[in-house]
């Protein structure tokens, strides 16, 4: 059963338990570092693999958007490797052209995101569809595609509904288990420039992404020097919290395909 509960002025229908999930990711994040073992990324795989990563929980994402473009300003040509068909297939004095055109509007994003502008259709339709209730945690509501092409959320007696838990990190390391298939993605030029542009930027560690932990896909957390299971990952968090099992994690906590890993 749904209860309406406010996050920042903004109220939502939730679950009691998906509540109690957020609280308690919260508090998983404040340990800072954190492996997950035998993770299953379910994003543009036509086979799952398997991997261990190990990733900083608790950051200031507006520091690192300013890091981030501090980083972006210095990267050279020389600094990515270039990788991809559309890509390869230009001349070097394209590619550096192309590099140049994404580097910049990267930055200008990325300087409007710490300007606080959200004018542009991008950052509306974000500000529509999720609502931040902690430091890096945010809940996806429930959308549908609106007459205009957009998405909107669902609302039910006037308010949103909460589709999925959020969680961003900063990978700092990443070995894989077992291989998996990644499915065939047609890219363009620009894309493909942007991937290069990225990965550069995360072995930097000045890139965030968004895990997303389920029923079935990881082994254990390991955090502030405890180790959870997927039986006890919020047993053990803080005694005070009601028990989460496996089965309420697993319809608590869904992908967010666009931004998960």
């Amino acid at each position: 059963m749904n209860h309406l509960k406010d996050y920042n002025g903004n109220k939502v229908w939730i679950s009691r338990k998906f509540a109690e999930s957020l609280e308690v990711m919260s508090m998983m994040r404040g340990g800072g570092f954190a492996h997950v073992v035998e993770y299953e990324p379910s994003t543009d795989y036509v086979e799952k693999p398997l991997v261990n990563i190990t990733f900083i929980s608790k950051f200031s994402t507006a520091k690192l958007y300013e890091r981030k473009s501090d980083a972006l300003k210095k990267l050279t040509f020389e600094d990515i490797t270039i990788k991809g068909d559309k890509l390869e297939s230009l001349d070097v004095d394209a590619q550096k052209t192309l590099f140049a055109e994404c580097v910049a509007k990267m930055v200008g994003s990325m300087q409007k995101t710490l300007d606080g502008d959200r004018s542009d259709a991008y950052r509306q339709g974000h500000d529509r569809c999720y609502i931040v209730t902690s430091q890096g945690i945010k809940i996806h509501l429930d959308t549908v595609k609106g007459p205009d092409g957009h998405m909107v959320p669902v609302l039910t007696d006037g308010h949103p509904t909460a589709k999925s838990i959020m969680v961003a990190m900063i990978e700092t390391m990443r070995s894989t288990v077992k291989e998996g298939v990644k499915k065939t993605v047609k890219n363009g030029a620009k894309v493909q420039m942007d991937k290069c542009i990225e990965r550069s930027l995360n072995a930097r560690s000045v890139s965030f992404r968004t895990l997303s932990l389920k029923e079935d896909n990881f082994k254990t957390l390991k955090m502030g020097g405890e180790e959870f299971t997927v039986a006890n990952i919020f047993a053990q968090v803080q005694s005070t919290v009601r028990l989460i099992d496996a089965k309420d994690l697993a319809e608590i906590i869904e992908t967010e395909e666009k931004e998960t890993v």
